[in-house]
């Protein structure tokens, strides 16, 4: 039975044996940045601790990681706050301590977001008084929490929460790294008769005209795309028919 494109992607990403549900996720399929090394969690832990300053160091920071695959960045970036939080420094992009630069050979410059105040530095010794408060590290404060279907992981650390829905509110950073360019999406053609949706048999892959767009994506397609009709020269497109498909000999 023909479905709407954005049921079909829907059920073949997310859905009982989907792509990004069964098995040992996407890592076993293709690497990305949070695969590659730690450098892209240490470029993120700057970008945190950047966020952490101009919210003013809240009583909890959040990181939520939508679309979580099996929880590997946020796995990486827990890691790295602990290392800091046990060594009183801050880490930089290379992974190491920010003191040394970006890339761990240019010195930092004064002032700059990658000369980060050391955990130790920020403490007052016993022996001089201060009336500042000793504001809590952010190994302290931070929440991660991972947006997945995916059932959790047997063995993530219990600092990481799992969920299936994004959190009504947050206070700190969300990320969408690799979610984007996986959101199951309408279909639609420009036919005699106007902007139709194009179905499709899920198991042959044959497609076929739908019922017309609804009035909100006619108002995007008008607004954003242009149709055929005002490209001169350029014939309406109809959808695939079996005639068009390559005989088999």
């Amino acid at each position: 039975m023909p479905v709407s494109w954005r049921d079909a992607m829907g059920q073949a990403l997310y859905g009982p044996g989907g792509f990004f549900v069964a098995g040992a996720g996407p890592a076993d399929h293709f690497r990305t940045s949070v695969h590659a090394s730690p450098a892209f969690a240490s470029a993120l832990l700057r970008l945190i601790t950047q966020v952490d300053a101009a919210l003013d160091h809240p009583a909890r920071l959040d990181v939520v990681d939508v679309g979580a695959g099996r929880g590997e960045l946020l796995q990486t970036l827990l890691r790295l706050v602990l290392s800091e939080g046990a060594a009183g420094v801050a880490v930089g992009v290379s992974g190491e301590s920010t003191r040394s630069g970006r890339s761990g050979l240019i010195p930092p410059r004064a002032g700059s977001p990658e000369t980060l105040t050391s955990t130790a530095a920020a403490r007052p010794s016993r022996d001089e008084p201060s009336s500042v408060p000793v504001r809590p590290s952010v190994a302290e404060r931070v929440r991660f929490t991972a947006v997945e279907l995916a059932p959790r992981p047997a063995h993530l650390p219990e600092d990481i929460d799992w969920v299936s829905e994004i959190p009504a509110g947050i206070t700190g950073v969300l990320l969408a790294t690799e979610w984007l360019d996986n959101v199951p999406l309408d279909v639609a053609v420009h036919t005699d008769d106007g902007w139709r949706y194009l179905l499709v048999e899920p198991t042959s892959g044959v497609e076929t005209l739908g019922e017309s767009v609804s009035t909100a994506d006619l108002g995007w397609l008008t607004t954003w795309w242009p149709s055929p009709t005002r490209l001169p020269g350029n014939p309406p497109r109809r959808p695939p028919t079996s005639r068009d498909r390559p005989k088999q000999r």
